[in-house]
């Protein structure tokens, strides 16, 4: 009887926990158990996103739709998905210019039919509901088209024609510029 109702515990509609698990398993094995924490989580406090560098002092001119639908992935510390959002209104400038091929490529995504889609469209899909709106709707917004306008900007101000990303849309996307440049160049340019 005691098997089941740990086995009911152990399989219900909760994330996997590794400290419900073990001494389950550990019983069945005949081992001890140890000591065993973490159970109880009535006393914690609820989960919550990390907004510590979410709030950007300054921000490139032009770019507040690039905060307000890319910022939740894209302007956090950790280098993937690329974080061409965090930073002082410099660093996000260059790190913007230096990704524009890709982020032009993928916003285009949204004007490809689905399954002629070589990447994902961004924002993804998935991402959409909590932005408020739906695939139909995000593909016929005005915000979508000043992101890609200003991405297209981007790539006039680099020397490269939209003209030119938009014929690679059905090729290679890995093929373009990467987005970020190495880490090491990154790190030394921050010193």
């Amino acid at each position: 009887m005691e098997d089941e109702r740990t086995a009911g515990d152990l399989f219900a509609a909760k994330p996997f926990r590794r400290a419900a698990v073990l001494p389950a398993l550990f019983a069945r094995l005949g081992m001890p158990a140890g000591k065993g924490c973490c159970l109880d989580d009535s006393g914690m406090a609820p989960a919550r996103l990390d907004e510590g560098e979410r709030t950007p002092q300054s921000v490139p001119a032009g770019t507040a739709r690039f905060y307000q639908y890319c910022a939740l992935c894209h302007q956090t510390p950790e280098r993937s998905p690329p974080n061409f959002l965090y930073g002082d209104a410099n660093q996000v400038a260059a790190s913007l210019r230096h990704c524009a091929e890709r982020i032009f490529f993928r916003l285009s995504m949204w004007q490809q039919a689905t399954s002629g889609r070589p990447k994902t469209p961004m924002p993804p899909m998935l991402a959409l509901h909590g932005l408020g709106t739906t695939p139909k709707r995000w593909q016929e917004s005005v915000e979508l088209a000043e992101l890609t306008r200003f991405a297209a900007t981007m790539l006039q101000t680099k020397g490269s024609e939209k003209s030119e990303i938009g014929a690679d849309l059905g090729k290679n996307y890995e093929s373009l510029p990467a987005c970020l440049p190495p880490l090491e160049r990154q790190q030394a340019s921050e010193r």
